[in-house]
Formats: structure tokens, C-alpha cells, sequence
């Protein structure tokens, strides 16, 4: 008798003890500013997810747990394989300086670059689909003046996908978080690129791009230049997939030839001594160099006109 109360007695034990667990979720690691500052900073910086989230919000809440069910299930590491998954409270550096105001909001910081999601997480499938596409590289690309035309085709439209471009300077780098945030979420039919403007002038002068930031989008042979300056995924995709039609549309300009740089070499280099201490003997060379390609046009005109008078008498 004694010995069956006992194995009842531990049978219950084990039942309570499932229950118990069942009913007890794994929070998520809190991360402060400050490690998030020493992971962006690290080379190579670490694969890091971060959930952000308000106090006493039901869909914080649940999103925390959808994560939470996908690192369980293994999901986690389907998608993003050796990626650290925190938390952290809105209203600090990290959902300040990204410009995000609705939560919960996911940061994922990959390749040294940021992106968000603010979408649907109230399951994990759209977490999923979000963080397969993202993949374990940034998706935009730095272009400059020897890479641009090769690989957008920009000018000939002959190319695999539209490119939204983002142009830049160094001293202007706000807006590297929204340009992947709308690759991810469009990776599927658009590229996305950024252009330094103090390392690219020819593209800068191409283009002629002046303010920073300024966002192009190339379709197809033209060019649409995004005016609304409001910067956010919604705002942005919105431009790319629909509200491009309504922005005039402008002829992608050729990419220079070697004999177009001569030349504006060449007028820049007249230009200069033009407005230099030695103009009056600067325009006697220009005044006297035109007159002698003019004349030697007509000399050349004039003589084949006679050979060939002689030739058919």
C-alpha cells in the first residue's frame, strides 16, 4: 500500500510539474543602449534581432511571444542562423534615431547595416517571410562612378529590375536603415543602391544631384525623382510601386564617352585661363586656334571640290 501512494504520489509530482513548465515562457534578454551602441561599432558587428516594445501593450505582448515560439521551434535558426534575439524598450537611442513611433517594431541589424519591420506579428508566418528575405547580407549595394552604369544599365533600361537609388554624403547617412527596410520588403522585384556623392562627382554631376539625401528610382530607360521628403517605408514603397506615375518622368542621361571628358576638359581648362591674369593671351590662342580649324575646313572643302572637278573632266 505504501509503495503504490508513492508512485501516485510521484506520478502526480511529474503531471504538475509539465503543467507548470507549460505555462512558463522564456522572456526575452533585455539589451540597454549602451551594448546596442558597442554592437553597431563592432567590425564585423554581430547578427543581432531586437524587439521593441511598449509597457502594457497587448500586441507587444504577443509579438514577444510569436518570437519567442519561433527561437522554440526552431524557426529562428531556419532564417536567421546564430542570430541573438533581445528586447528592448521603446523611446530610447535605437527606436529615436531610426524614427520608428509604432510598436512593437523589429531591428535587425545584419552586415553592419539596420533594418525594421513594423508589419503584422501576430503570427509568425509574416515574421518569417520578413526575416527569410532579408538574408544574412544587406541588400543594397554601394555603387560609385565605375560600378553604377555596369550594374543598373540605368540608361539603356536593359536591366534585370528597377533600382531605387539613395544619394548621399558622408556627413548625411540618416536614411541607410529606410533604403533596406523597402529593399527587404521589395526585394523580389527591385534593387536597391546608395551613391556617395563626395566619392562619385561624375555621377553627382550626371545626375545632377546637389541636396542630401536624394532618392532616384530608374525604371525602365527613365528616371523619377522622389520630391515628397518624407521619409519611411510606407511613404517610399508607396512611391515605387504606384505614386512614381504621378512624378514627371525623365530621360536617363547617357553616361559620358571619353571624348565628352576631353572636351569639357579642354572648355573647362579655356574657361580658367579665360578668367585667369593671362586672358588677353588665353583668347588671342582661342580666337587664333578657331580661326585656323575653320580655315582648314574650308581649305579641305575647297580642294577635294577641285579634285574632284578634275577627275570627272
Amino acid at each position: 500500500m505504501h509503495l503504490w501512494w508513492l508512485r501516485f504520489l510521484s506520478a502526480v509530482g511529474v503531471v504538475v510539474v509539465q503543467w507548470c513548465g507549460a505555462g512558463v515562457r522564456a522572456s526575452l534578454p533585455e539589451l540597454d543602449a549602451d551594448k546596442w551602441i558597442l554592437h553597431v561599432r563592432e567590425t564585423p558587428a554581430p547578427d543581432i534581432l531586437v524587439l521593441l516594445y511598449t509597457e502594457n501593450s497587448k500586441p507587444c505582448e504577443t509579438a514577444e511571444q510569436v518570437i519567442e515560439t519561433m527561437i522554440q521551434d526552431g524557426e529562428m535558426e531556419q532564417v536567421q542562423p546564430g542570430v541573438r534575439v533581445v528586447k528592448q524598450k521603446a523611446g530610447g537611442p535605437l527606436s529615436t534615431g531610426l524614427g520608428l513611433s509604432t510598436f512593437p517594431a523589429l531591428v535587425l541589424l545584419r552586415d553592419g547595416i539596420t533594418a525594421y519591420y513594423t508589419g503584422v506579428m501576430e503570427e509568425s508566418s509574416e515574421v518569417y517571410m520578413w526575416l527569410d528575405k532579408a538574408g544574412r547580407k544587406a541588400v543594397s549595394r554601394e555603387l560609385g562612378d565605375d560600378t553604377f552604369e555596369h550594374l543598373t544599365q540605368a540608361s539603356t533600361g536593359s536591366t534585370t529590375g528597377h533600382w531605387l537609388v539613395l544619394f548621399y554624403r558622408s556627413d548625411c547617412q540618416d536614411h541607410f536603415s529606410l533604403l533596406e527596410s523597402v529593399g527587404i520588403s521589395e526585394k523580389l522585384w527591385m534593387n536597391v543602391a546608395r551613391v556617395n556623392l563626395d566619392g562619385s562627382p561624375k555621377l553627382a554631376k550626371r545626375f545632377q544631384v546637389s541636396s542630401c539625401p536624394e532618392i532616384i528610382y530608374f525604371r525602365e530607360g527613365k528616371m523619377y525623382r522622389y520630391e515628397t521628403k518624407k521619409y519611411d517605408v510606407p511613404s517610399v514603397t508607396s512611391f515605387v510601386t504606384s505614386w512614381f506615375r504621378n512624378v514627371k518622368a525623365s530621360t536617363v542621361p547617357l553616361s559620358p564617352t571619353t571624348f565628352d571628358e576631353l572636351t569639357e576638359a579642354i572648355a573647362l581648362y579655356l574657361k580658367t585661363q579665360l578668367e585667369g591674369e593671362n586672358r588677353t593671351f588665353a583668347l588671342v590662342v582661342t580666337v587664333g586656334g578657331a580661326l585656323t580649324i575653320v580655315l582648314t575646313s574650308l581649305f579641305c572643302c575647297l580642294t577635294g571640290g577641285s579634285d574632284s572637278k578634275q577627275k570627272t573632266e
